[in-house]
C-alpha cells in the first residue's frame, strides 16, 4: 500500500518488458532500467526518441509499443500555433493580442481593466496574469495539482481559483499580485467552480458539482468565515451564476426547462426566475456595465438582452450581436468599458494531427541501457 515518487518532471510512464521504463517529457520519450524485484530504478534516464507528440493539457504521451517491439507514434505538433487572444469588439471588429505564449484559457478581465488572469495549458496547469499596460505575464499560482478558473473581487486586489489536488475542486484565495501564499477557503464536497464576486465584496457564488452528479449554486461568505451555504438548490441543474453590476440580480444557467438556458432572479429576497435565452447556452452570461444588457453565446451567434429593472424585471427579446466565429472558443471575458470581449481563437487545422507514424523493431534502441 506504500508509494514511492520514481521520476520527477516526466508524465504518462509504462513498463516495457525489455526491463524498462519508458515515459515523456517535452516532445522525447526517455527510458531508464527497472527493477522489478526492488521497484527500483537501474541507472539514469536516458532520451531514446524524440518528436513525439505530448499532450500539455494531461501529459499523456500520444506512443504505444506493441509486443512484437514496433513503435507506433503520433509526431509533435505545436498547439500553441496560431492559438492566440483576440479583443472582440461588439461592432464585430478583431484585433489579436500580441503575446509570446497565448495558451491562456478562460482569460478573466480585471475590474479595472488593467490586467487578465486565466489558466495556461502545462503538464500541471497554473493561473497566470497579463499586465495589459507593460505587456508582460507572471505565473500567479503555485499549489501543487491543476488549477482552473479565475474570479476577481471588485476592487482587482484578490483572486479565487479552483485546485484539483484533493481529488475535487477546492477554492483558494491569493492576491492578486502573488504577494502571498494561496490560503484554502472552500473543500470539499465534490468540485467547486468559482463564478462571480459579489460588487459589494461581501460574497461569491460558485457552482458545485456534488459526486451524484447535481450541480446547484452555493454562496460563499467572504467576511474571513468563508462559510457555505445554498443559494439555488434544486433537483436540476443550476450553473454560471453573474452578479449584475449593483449586486441586485443574478443570470444563471438552469435546465429547469429541460434545457439549459439562462434566467435571471433577484439575488436576494423572493421573485420569480425569468428566462433570458432563447437557445441553449455556450458560455455564463455576461452583464453590460450598466447593467441594462446581457450578453451570452448560444449556436452560432453572440445574443444580446435587454434587462429593465426599473419597475420589477423586465426582459427583451434576444438580439444578435455579432456571428459566431467557429475558432473562437473558451470563456469570453467583457471588458469593463463594455465595448469588447477577450476571447481565444485558434484554427483547428493547425492543431490537427494528419499522420500516425511507424517505427518497427524499436526496442532496439532499448539495448544496452
Amino acid at each position: 500500500g506504500e508509494h514511492s515518487i520514481l521520476l520527477q518532471g516526466g508524465t504518462d510512464a509504462r513498463y516495457v518488458p525489455t526491463g524498462h521504463i519508458v515515459y515523456g517529457r517535452g516532445e522525447e520519450l526517455f527510458a531508464v532500467r527497472f527493477d522489478l524485484a526492488s521497484l527500483s530504478l537501474q541507472g539514469t534516464p536516458v532520451a531514446v526518441f524524440d518528436d513525439v507528440y505530448l499532450s500539455g493539457v494531461n501529459g499523456s504521451v500520444h506512443a504505444e509499443l506493441s509486443a512484437a517491439g514496433d513503435l507506433a507514434y503520433v509526431p509533435a505538433t505545436d498547439m500553441a500555433q496560431d492559438w492566440e487572444l483576440v479583443w472582440v469588439e461588439l461592432s464585430g471588429r478583431v484585433t489579436p493580442l500580441e503575446l509570446a505564449d497565448a495558451r491562456f484559457l478562460g482569460p478573466e478581465i480585471s475590474p479595472d481593466g488593467n490586467r487578465f488572469a486565466g489558466m495556461k495549458l502545462a503538464a500541471n496547469d497554473k493561473i497566470w496574469s497579463f499586465d495589459f499596460r507593460r505587456e508582460t505575464a507572471s505565473r500567479l499560482t503555485s499549489t501543487p495539482g491543476n488549477d482552473y478558473g479565475v474570479v476577481w473581487s471588485p476592487d482587482a486586489k484578490s483572486i479565487v481559483y479552483g485546485n484539483d489536488r484533493g481529488g475535487g475542486l477546492d477554492l483558494y484565495l491569493i492576491p492578486a499580485d502573488g504577494s502571498a501564499p494561496a490560503q484554502k477557503i472552500v473543500e470539499g464536497q465534490g468540485s467547486n467552480f468559482a463564478s462571480d464576486w459579489s460588487p459589494d465584496g461581501s460574497v461569491v457564488l460558485i457552482s458545485r458539482l456534488k459526486d451524484d452528479g447535481d450541480l446547484d449554486i452555493w454562496a460563499v461568505a467572504m467576511d474571513g468565515s468563508y462559510e457555505t451555504r445554498p443559494y439555488l438548490e434544486t433537483s436540476y441543474s443550476e450553473s454560471f451564476p453573474q452578479f449584475s453590476p449593483d449586486g441586485k440580480w443574478v443570470a444563471y444557467v438552469s435546465d429547469v426547462a429541460g434545457e439549459p438556458a439562462i434566467y435571471v432572479r433577484p439575488f436576494a429576497g423572493a421573485g420569480p426566475a425569468v428566462r433570458a435565452s432563447a437557445d441553449a447556452f455556450l458560455e455564463a452570461p455576461r452583464w453590460s456595465p450598466d447593467g441594462r444588457t446581457l450578453y451570452y453565446a448560444a449556436d452560432d451567434a453572440i445574443y444580446a438582452v435587454a434587462i429593465d429593472t426599473t419597475n420589477g424585471l423586465e426582459i427583451g427579446d434576444p438580439e444578435v450581436v455579432m456571428a459566431l466565429d467557429p475558432r473562437w472558443f473558451g470563456s469570453f471575458s467583457l471588458h469593463p468599458d463594455g465595448t469588447k470581449f477577450l476571447v481565444n481563437r485558434a484554427d483547428p487545422e493547425v492543431t490537427r494531427q494528419h499522420e500516425i507514424r511507424l517505427e518497427f523493431d524499436w526496442r532496439r534502441r532499448l539495448q544496452g541501457l
